[in-house]
């Protein structure tokens, strides 16, 4: 099943539930319609508001700190900058991205350590800032339920409102923690923020962050990767090795690529992994990802054919994207083109960089038909 189609499960999967909560929480009102139909609808939009207005917290607040917003979404609705010009949009509630609500900002110009701590605290009352919002439209609930003491609906609103603030809250206030513990965290974090906002190349701090995490990456060699420290590290190893092979940074110490890559083929591959807290996912890519730099970036093309058919053996472990997926198919002759619409991670700047990916693996591209070919 295609990662969309598992979003698409995954958002209908709670919106039924909502409904659901609001049939069985009203199976004693006298009117079958009005339980049915109207309270559950009811929970289902005040969802969608109270969403909608948790984002809008996290944009007011980025305004008011003047930071550069490029675009919130939330279900059903985007606020966007175009041509200069904020542009409002509504969208099918119904639909889901990968996520439930987003803003996406450009990065402050960050030239040193004084500068990045500037921009995190920033980040950090951007981020705390939505579930403020949240826990008062709470108290607001609790208030109006108070004074109107025979509304049923505002019951309803007040369990989505207490719900939507607990899960908000754990996402936000995790990210904000993380944010002050771990630097590796926050250089790769901010560098994707550039990178999803269609920043990238305007960015103002893709310099100063990718040279940090070259210099951070450096001190895995010789590390046990299944180490909680070497996590983050691990992150920005996988976010500058996708940059190389694209082109945008320049190669990556071979050293440290051989040896990541002599772990990550060890971690992938045995019982170790389960019992560590090394994404299977990000290692997968990393192995992809080496695949192709190794025939592309290096010219070692019989290493790169090794790890290839080392890859296909043990395909039933790996833990793809459907784009990398299609790549793989390609590279093996079972695909004869890559369609730029089945490669997944194509938000904003991702979009061009994808582009480039599809086109490192040896195809033309073709406007016409958004494709990769032989």
């Amino acid at each position: 099943m295609s990662r969309i189609n598992k979003r698409i499960l995954s958002s209908l999967f709670w919106l039924m539930i909502i409904w659901l909560m609001g049939f069985f929480l009203s199976n004693n009102y006298p009117n079958r319609v009005t339980q049915i139909f109207w309270l559950p609808f009811f929970m289902f939009v005040t969802y969608i508001l109270l969403l909608g207005f948790h984002e809008l917290a996290h944009f007011i607040t980025a305004k008011f700190l003047k930071v550069k917003v490029k675009e919130v979404c939330s279900r059903g609705f985007r606020l966007f900058r175009e041509d200069n010009k904020w542009k409002f949009e509504l969208e099918n509630p119904f639909v889901s991205r990968s996520f439930e609500g987003c803003l996406f900002i450009q990065c402050d110009l960050i030239k040193n350590e004084s500068q990045l701590i500037k921009f995190r605290n920033k980040s950090l009352f951007i981020s705390i800032s939505g579930p403020i919002f949240s826990y008062l439209a709470v108290l607001c609930m609790l208030y109006l339920i108070f004074v109107f003491t025979n509304i049923l609906a505002l019951d309803f609103a007040l369990l989505i409102a207490i719900g939507l603030a607990v899960i908000v809250t754990v996402g936000d206030i995790q990210t904000a923690i993380r944010y002050m513990k771990d630097q590796d965290f926050l250089f790769n974090i901010l560098l994707e923020t550039d990178l999803i906002s269609n920043s990238y190349e305007a960015s103002l701090a893709k310099d100063y962050l990718q040279r940090q995490m070259i210099k951070s990456t450096l001190t895995l060699i010789g590390q046990d990767l299944t180490k909680k420290e070497c996590q983050s590290k691990l992150l920005c190893y996988h976010k500058l090795l996708y940059l190389a092979l694209v082109g945008e940074i320049e190669k990556i110490n071979e050293e440290l690529f051989y040896y990541i890559l002599s772990q990550i083929k060890v971690l992938n591959y045995t019982e170790k992994l389960v019992r560590t807290n090394v994404s299977l996912y990000q290692n997968s890519e990393i192995l992809i990802y080496s695949i192709l730099y190794l025939k592309f970036i290096l010219g070692k093309k019989d290493k790169s054919q090794e790890l290839l058919e080392f890859t296909i053996k043990f395909a039933s472990s790996l833990n793809i994207d459907d784009g990398l997926e299609n790549i793989i198919d390609y590279l093996i002759g079972e695909k004869q083109a890559i369609s730029l619409s089945e490669y997944g991670r194509g938000l904003g700047y991702y979009k061009i960089l994808n582009k480039k990916l599809i086109q490192r693996v040896g195809g033309t591209y073709n406007e016409k038909s958004s494709s990769i070919c032989r």
